[in-house]
């Protein structure tokens, strides 16, 4: 049986054509299929060309003309990640940045008396301290570099929320007055500790998988020996 093709059109990202009843979809845009604007300029136009061409069609084949594959799909569920990573990030920063500020404002309230001094210096310098680590943990160029610097932010800030209490216990200031500060330090705490045991989690995941992977290695080359 000869394939006629029916229709079809070629674009820079994509090309299509209806052959024998089947919808052939090609892609072909370099390095590996990248979604930009104007694979979805031309992936709207064959979404308003379906229209004609499913009257004489029954199947629909997607496919790469490239070596490297399709990849399209990873490329925008990588760009999502890092856009909610990105905002996340950003919102953290405000929010520690925030943190320290309100601390600043509560050592210049303390009474001048021996403990304030005392106390409010060590609260104002773990109250900063956790603005300016988290913004080293964004910065950090791997998982253990990630994991450590986290680690730090999550000290200070528990760190604050002793000297908070105790600033309370000692009737240094009253308790109504930090009882939302408190609260934001422990909040703190909370979600930076959440974040390490994610990023933990992550790690063993990814040394698990190594280790299969050297062990299924491992058993391939015995197996050629014996």
């Amino acid at each position: 049986m000869s394939t006629v093709e029916v229709l079809g059109r070629t674009g820079e990202a994509m090309s299509y054509r209806l052959n024998d009843g089947v919808i052939e979809l090609a892609l072909h845009r370099g390095p590996c299929n990248e979604i930009g604007s104007l694979s979805l300029d031309e992936l709207e136009a064959f979404a308003g060309a379906l229209e004609n061409l499913q009257q004489a069609a029954h199947a629909l084949i997607v496919y790469s003309d490239l070596k490297s594959g399709f990849c399209a799909g990873a490329d925008l569920r990588e760009l999502y990640r890092r856009s909610q990573t990105m905002d996340k990030a950003e919102a953290l920063k405000d929010r520690t940045k925030k943190f320290a500020l309100r601390i600043i404002r509560v050592i210049r309230s303390l009474p001048s008396g021996q403990e304030g001094r005392i106390i409010g210096h060590q609260l104002l310098r773990s109250g900063i301290s956790v603005a300016a680590n988290y913004r080293a943990v964004c910065r950090a160029r791997s998982r253990p570099e990630f994991l450590a610097k986290l680690s730090i932010v999550i000290e200070e800030a528990d760190e604050s929320a002793f000297w908070l209490e105790l600033l309370v216990d000692a009737g240094l200031i009253s308790e109504v007055k930090l009882r939302e500060l408190k609260s934001e330090a422990n909040q703190v705490v909370a979600i930076f500790n959440a974040s390490r045991v994610t990023a933990r989690k992550g790690s063993q995941s990814t040394i698990s998988n190594q280790k299969s992977t050297i062990s299924f290695k491992l058993g391939a080359i015995e197996g050629t020996r014996t």
